[in-house]
Formats: C-alpha cells, structure tokens, sequence
C-alpha cells in the first residue's frame, strides 16, 4: 500500500524540515511504500530539501504558489461554502502579525490591513492545501501547532476532507523516570486523541500499584512546577522572554534589510517597522510605569471566599487560537465579576511576562471594579488560598486539579477532556456555574475527586511519547506516527481517497 505524509513546514524554517527529515526516515524504515511529501513557505526551503535528495516532485512552497494566483481574483465566499464550519474570520483572528484582538493596544506593532487583504491571504493558503490534497492524496500531514495563520489554516482542511493531522508538542510533564516527553496533538486545541483514548480506556477500573508510582511522579512535578519547562530549558530558551524590547534590536539593519526584501502576500508576518518601532518603545514605558500597580493586595490579606483569574501573556496561541473569543481577557474580567456569587472576590494575577504589554489603565480598571482585586504573589500560593481557578487554557488549571481545587476554562485545550473540568463558552451561563461550585457546592467527594484526577493523569501519561521532539528524538516521532496511522480505521490508500 502507497501511504503519503505530507510534512508542513512553519515558521521554524530549517530547524522544522530537518526534524521532520529524520522522522520521514524512521516512518519508511517503520512500513514499507510510506513516502514524504513537504509543503514549505520559501523557495530557499526547496533549495535545502533539494539538496538533501528530495525531488521537485515531493516539494511544494508557498512563494511560488502565490506568485501563479496574482492573476487570479479572490472568491471568499468559496470558502464559506465549502468550509461552513471552519469560521474563517476567526482564523484570520488569530494571526497576531495584523490584529490585535489581544487588546493590547499598540504593543505589539500589529500592521493594519484591509480585509481583501486578509481574504486573498486566507484563500491562498487554503488552495494551496487543498492543492496537496488534490496532488498527493495523503494519509495524514504532520505539522506544528497552529502558532501562525498557515499552521492554523491546515486543521481546518485536513479536518473538511478526513485527513488525518498530527502537530507535534512538547509535554510541559512526564514521568520523573523518562525525563523527557511530547505527543502528537489531533486538532487546533491542541487535544490528543490517544489521550482521550486512554481516559475512554481507563474508565472507573482500578488502578495498579505501577500506575500510582506514575501518578504519584506526575504530581510531584506538578505542584514543583515552576512555570520553565524541561523542554525549553534544553533549547537553552524560554517559552517566554522576559525582556520587553525585541532581541531583533541588536541586529535591527540587516533585519529591516530583510524584512523590506519580504512579500506580504507569501510572508504575511512582515513586519510594519514604523509601528514595531512605536512598540518597542511602549513595552519599555509600560514596563516601567505599570509594575506598581500589580500588586494590590498581599497575599496574606487575601480574603476569604476569593476565585483566582490567571490572565494570559499574549498575544500567545493559548488565546488566538484556542481561546480566540475571550481574547480580550479585559471584557471577560468583566464577565466574571458580574457573574461573580455575592460575598466573593475575584483575585487576578498578571502573567509574570506579560507586564509592559498593557497600558496602564486596564489594570486601574481591574482593580476599580467592586468585587475585583489584582495580586502578584505566586500563582501556586493564591491557588492554595481560593476557592475556584479560572482560566483561558493555562497549565495553572492542571496546577489547580492537583490542589484539589474546582477549574472553570473558557476555551479548549488538551486537558479539557478531563471531567473535573468545567468549560465555559456562553457567558450569560457563568454565574449558574459559579453558583453550582462555590454557593451549592455541587463537587464531587474527595475520594471521586482523586479518583477522576488520577484517571485523568495517567491518561496524559499514556498519550506522551517519552522522548522530546527535537532533532535527536525524531526517528521515535517517525514511529509512533506509523504505529498510530496504522491501528487507524480510516487509514486508506492513496488511490482510494475521497476526491475533492
């Protein structure tokens, strides 16, 4: 059986096709007739492929597609024809390089762009996959997590035409024992259908003396969790930098250089340098002028009955892509102290990176609402002390589950398959849950409550494949992404596949 992988190349360039090189080599190595097909964004992609023994016929790029359609005027309607739930405008939301649903206001140094600009871009990249599928009838396309436009536009594709996706994530936990871990998440939300699997799998059953030695490692990393993770510690980086002025600043002329050299039209994360410039400077100012106001109440004087609101760094994927319509994590502030029982408090911690991208105002409004204060004393301790934790999709409500504490999320992530989790989409249904948690005390016992959590864990432990995906890791990549293609029902040939 001939069984094509179609490997998306992202903004990781290099580093990216080289992971996804070595894991096209442990799938062929895995079953036999499996073949690597990349769709990269620039020609100079093309060019290291080629180099590399990869034939013009197993490579598509971007830049060239978008050069053959100028002539071609842009039909937006098509796509919500042929997409009706894939919700584009949404989609167009989550790129941070011209929107700034993130309320930031001005501190990133978003572009503004017309929206035929941003129809034209969107039906680009859709054709240009639907191009992939026509071509090369793949089993599954292997990609990273939707952090741009392009890696975004995929899962919605992939999932209108029954193409298997598979984005590659590093695990943030795992066992002590390994050391090291990731998985393969299955939509835009990041979640793992072997994860999903393995709690469906689990179910009420009793758990092994083994398995709580596992559970029980996981929990200590969870609550010693200091918010840098094994992976990026590897990497020699951080998830986030603390620094407010962009490290492009030391080499800022060949940057512009290069960044002029762009097309907007393929390389939609050209900058505008005029407004990066503004930026730069505002998160400098805000920097300095607003870290007196985070910490408004200490956290022995916490109040009693208080629920926690972890806001989010942004413009982030946690948000733009998993959480995209409370984005403004101001107005949904609002929301819950509206929805809020009488007689608690909502305590909101700022993300620790994320000081100097906010004006200052936003953080007087916060603090100026009734039954709202802000405090800035670690987020383990303030969860110790409420009684609830909400949040977009942190990990703080995987730090909460393992305090015992109640989670409320209000967008999705891997961990929203979990039953202890309540998931909020429709704020007008916020103050019922509210009531239902904290006033009713509808939670389960201590014992369900453990029970579920456990389940829940050993579940994420399952679904990890226990190596990180960097270059060294990448042939067990291959082969887990073999193993579950083809314990898959849906797999099929490549001569078999739904046409278009």
């Amino acid at each position: 059986m001939m069984m094509n992988i179609v490997y998306l190349g992202n903004q990781g360039g290099i580093w990216n096709l080289e992971f996804y090189r070595a894991m096209a080599v442990a799938a062929s190595e895995r079953s036999a007739g499996v073949h690597a097909v990349y769709l990269v964004w620039l020609e100079s992609e093309r060019d290291w492929l080629t180099q590399r023994g990869v034939t013009d016929a197993d490579i598509m790029v971007f830049e060239s597609w978008v050069t053959s359609r100028r002539h071609i005027a842009p039909d937006p309607q098509r796509l919500e024809r042929d997409y009706p739930q894939a919700g584009w405008s949404a989609v167009a939301a989550s790129e941070r390089a011209f929107t700034d649903y993130s309320f930031l206001l001005g501190a990133v140094g978003n572009r503004a762009e017309k929206s035929d600009y941003v129809d034209r871009l969107i039906e680009n990249v859709v054709t240009f996959f639907e191009e992939a599928i026509r071509r090369y009838r793949p089993a599954a396309f292997v990609c990273q997590t939707p952090d741009t436009l392009y890696s975004h536009c995929i899962f919605k594709v992939a999932k209108t035409h029954d193409v298997t996706i598979y984005a590659v994530s590093p695990g943030w936990l795992f066992d002590e024992d390994i050391g090291e871990g990731g998985f393969f998440s299955n939509d835009e939300y990041l979640r793992c259908d072997r994860m999903i699997a393995a709690y469906e799998r689990i179910g009420t059953r009793a758990l092994t003396a083994r398995e709580h030695e596992r559970i029980d490692s996981l929990l200590r990393q969870i609550l010693g969790f200091s918010g840098r993770t094994a992976f990026y510690e590897k990497m020699r980086g951080a998830v986030f930098s603390g620094n407010v002025v962009s490290p492009n600043i030391r080499r800022a002329l060949s940057y512009l250089r290069d960044n002029n050299a762009l097309d907007k039209d393929a390389l939609y994360i050209r900058i505008d340098p005029w407004q990066k410039l503004k930026a730069n400077v505002l998160r400098f100012w805000r920097k300095q002028t607003t870290a007196r106001l985070m910490q408004t109440v200490a956290l022995e004087a916490l109040p009693t009955k208080c629920v926690l609101y972890a806001m989010h760094f942004q413009p982030e994927q946690s948000t733009l892509a998993q959480g995209i319509f409370v984005a403004n994590q101001i107005a949904l502030i609002e929301n819950i102290s509206k929805a809020l029982p009488l007689g608690y408090r909502l305590i909101v911690k700022e993300h620790p990176v994320g000081r100097g991208r906010r004006p200052a105002w936003q953080y007087r409004h916060i603090a100026g609402l009734p039954n709202v204060e802000m405090c800035d004393a670690p987020a383990k301790e303030i969860v110790k002390r409420c009684d609830l934790v909400m949040t977009v999709t942190g990990t703080i409500a995987i730090e909460a589950l393992a305090l015992g504490k109640a989670v409320v999320v209000f967008g999705c992530h891997f961990y929203s398959y979990c039953d202890l989790i309540t998931t909020v989409t429709d704020p007008t249904q916020l103050h019922a849950v509210l009531h239902r948690l904290l006033i009713v005390r509808n939670v389960p016992s201590p014992e369900q409550y453990d029970a579920r959590l456990r389940r829940f864990l050993l579940s994420y432990l399952d679904g990890l494949i226990p190596h990180f995906p960097l270059h060294e890791g990448a042939h067990h990549y291959g082969a887990a992404l073999m193993d579950d293609l083809l314990e898959r029902t849906t797999v099929r040939p490549r001569d078999a596949a739904a046409p278009l």
